[in-house]
């Protein structure tokens, strides 16, 4: 038995639940930085190191919010390498100039 993920294509939102006990729990999770709702849960069943079913409700909250921030890092990298590659191929819009000058204060500034 194991935690598997219940995905309403639907809805495109997906949770978590045990094999074991037919219990879902944890966060309803939505499509977020091009990715689908269950491709996102997976990766952060993958990403956490143990059981989650072993987790108290604030240790799950806890391990998901750090997950979401390495996954909006990871997003905001990637999308930060595609406009550089736009902006080399005199590609971008309007408004991506100020995006492109946004990521590049985040991640390109020395503290």
């Amino acid at each position: 038995m194991s935690v598997q993920i219940l995905y309403d294509r639907e809805r495109e939102q997906a949770t978590l639940y045990s094999s074991s006990t037919d219990w879902a729990f944890g966060p309803v999770v939505g499509e977020a930085h091009g990715r689908e709702a269950d491709e996102r849960l997976q990766s952060f069943l993958e990403w956490h190191p143990g059981d989650v079913r072993h987790l108290t409700d604030a240790e799950l909250v806890a391990a998901w919010q750090k997950w979401q921030a390495q996954e909006l890092d990871q997003y905001a990298k990637e999308r930060l390498a595609d406009l550089e590659k736009d902006e080399d191929n005199g590609a971008l819009l309007d408004g991506e100039v100020e995006e492109l000058a946004a990521l590049r204060a985040r991640f390109l500034t020395v503290p």
